[in-house]
């Protein structure tokens, strides 16, 4: 909503994540954690998943730079945090 407030942001593309690595296994697990299952975390290889041909980067940390220069944000919010309030959401509106 902020980028469509902002006359420099047309044509932009914004990264608004943190630009703290967080590994996949590890945020499944915080998760898995934070809704009380028991569920194991299973990793599939992304070959037996997409096939030979696939390819991939081994590593996503977004560059926030753009979105702190054009539109003067910058995630202030932990994931932990993040994560706990978006559970608290979806059980008050799906509850």
């Amino acid at each position: 909503i902020l980028a469509g407030t902002v006359p420099e942001a047309a044509g932009q593309v914004f990264n608004i994540g943190s630009n703290h690595e967080v590994a996949i296994r590890d945020l499944a697990g915080m998760i898995r954690d934070l809704v009380g299952s028991s569920s194991s975390i299973v990793h599939v290889p992304l070959r037996d998943a997409y096939g030979d041909d696939f390819e991939d980067i081994s590593r996503r940390v977004p560059d926030t730079q753009r979105a702190a220069r054009v539109l003067g944000f910058r995630a202030e919010t932990p994931l932990d945090q993040g994560l706990q309030q978006t559970l608290a959401w979806f059980q008050r509106v799906y509850a």
